[in-house]
């Protein structure tokens, strides 16, 4: 019950940390319309926080508070009643909110859309980005955060890291995040062309044995197919070889082997069609990024990323 109830103190209280940003305008409007709750759970994970994609709650290492609780000599039952407390609290937590909440944004937008989800590194850099410019506007418009922020960094790495990504953000624009965390942060991730091939791959891939495996059964006797339908076990989501998913489709229903050759067939289909439409919303938000990064950081010319246009004049011309 007290996490239950501090979660929703900080959801508040992080949800007022972004006013006046663009983030808190998009926060502001997603969350009129979509339920949002804050929850707080021990993982042996590093992660601050995180979000699973088909919910509508945000998770929060609760490690990371009973660490920030230590350190002040407080409990959570301090966060209670203590406003500033728990303002300080928020606000580190404020850019990795913001970072989750785009997941979330993300997650909604394929539900509204009737798209699966189709997590790939393109979310992650938008993530990245938008909490980045999030820091970086929050540190130009609330001076308080700002003298905070620069004061806590001294101990604390998590605002040390906040402070790095945005000031790599101003100096460098929201194109060092298309390069670095592809690279860097999730090189195991797929891309969203990388998503769209394996889903027609896999279908390429199961098709034949499926298919091979049905026609077996047909030449089967009544009495060996009813043995078999008996006991047979459903198929997995996913396989890490070839040889194990061929050993189960052996002992698979006929219902399920054609449940699950229609399920990728219909994937590899709609592959071309969700990979443009996870394109497209992909380009309009980095769109968007950039003219409210440009807005932020005005310059004469075309900008495209920091720096572009700053190079040095022809010779003689200086």
């Amino acid at each position: 019950e007290s996490r239950r109830l501090v979660g929703a103190m900080l959801k508040t209280a992080m949800l007022k940390e972004t006013e006046g940003t663009f983030a808190g305008e998009d926060l502001k409007t997603f969350y009129a319309r979509v339920p949002l709750e804050v929850a707080f759970t021990t993982t042996s994970m590093s992660a601050l926080g995180w979000y699973h994609h088909g919910g509508d709650t945000l998770y929060f290492n609760e490690r990371y508070v009973e660490e920030f609780l230590k350190t002040r000599g407080a409990t959570v039952e301090s966060l209670k009643r203590d406003p500033a407390l728990l303002q300080n609290l928020a606000r580190v937590f404020a850019s990795t909110f913001v970072h989750e909440a785009q997941h979330h944004r993300q997650d909604v937008w394929a539900r509204d859309n009737k798209l699966p989800r189709l997590y790939h590194q393109g979310d992650e850099v938008e993530a990245f980005q938008t909490d980045a410019l999030f820091m970086m506007q929050k540190m130009r418009v609330d001076k308080k955060f700002a003298e905070w922020a620069l004061k806590e960094s001294e101990s604390s790495s998590l605002v040390q890291g906040d402070l790095e990504y945005a000031r790599r953000m101003e100096e460098e624009g929201p194109r060092y995040f298309d390069r670095i965390v592809p690279n860097t942060h999730y090189p195991e991730t797929f891309s969203n062309e990388a998503t769209a091939w394996c889903r027609i791959l896999w279908h390429n891939s199961v098709s034949e044995p499926i298919e091979a495996e049905l026609a077996r059964r047909d030449r089967l006797g009544a009495a060996a197919r009813k043995k078999l339908e008996a006991a047979a076990p459903g198929l997995q989501k996913s396989y890490p070889t070839a040889a194990a998913f061929r050993a189960d489709l052996m002992r698979s229903s006929r219902a399920t082997l054609e449940s699950y050759l229609q399920g990728s067939k219909t994937a590899a289909a709609d592959a071309a069609k969700h990979y443009n439409q996870l394109r497209a919303r992909q380009e309009s938000v980095a769109a968007t990024t950039q003219e409210r990064y440009n807005s932020l950081v005005p310059r004469d010319g075309v900008r495209t990323e920091r720096g572009i246009d700053a190079v040095p004049p022809p010779l003689g011309m200086d």
